[in-house]
């Protein structure tokens, strides 16, 4: 039996508290045509392993997380089997999931501003692609990236 890293327990951890949001927040997430695929925003908590002599630690007063783009994956995340979209109509990139996959279905992954923290899960396995809109460039960027406007899965 493989020893348990402090690697294992942390993504244990990130996985469990990623599905407890997930079940929390799926009220403010962006929607797509199928249902819900990734919150709009995430409230995290980041604290450093160490902190260099001479220094302190403030808070971030910035508010909560906000999606800034999403991965697909074939398989669980941590395999990081990511997936490049199948197409890109005008800016709407689209991923297509036409086979089953072989390695423990098709996950999407949720990405944050302001932290590393992914909140990830499977996609069903009736999902035959996915589609991401995003609002127009003059309507304000996050972090350099255009802001998600929906989702859609089905």
């Amino acid at each position: 039996m493989e020893k348990m890293t402090s690697a294992h327990v942390a993504y244990s951890f990130l996985a469990l508290f990623v599905t407890a949001v997930l079940a929390i927040d799926a009220d403010h997430a962006v929607a797509g045509e199928t249902g819900k695929w990734c919150p709009e925003t995430i409230e995290t908590q980041q604290e450093p392993k160490t902190i260099p002599e001479g220094y302190a630690v403030s808070a971030d007063t910035l508010g909560p997380s906000r999606l800034t783009y999403v991965s697909f994956f074939d398989g669980p995340p941590e395999q990081q089997a990511d997936l490049v979209p199948d197409e890109d109509k005008g800016g709407q990139p689209e991923w297509h999931f036409s086979s089953p996959s072989k390695v423990g279905g098709y996950w999407i992954g949720c990405h944050y501003s302001r932290t590393q923290l992914m909140l990830t899960r499977q996609l069903p396995a009736s999902v035959r692609k996915c589609s991401v809109s995003y609002q127009k460039r003059d309507q304000g960027l996050i972090e350099g990236e255009r802001p998600i406007k929906q989702i859609t899965c089905g």
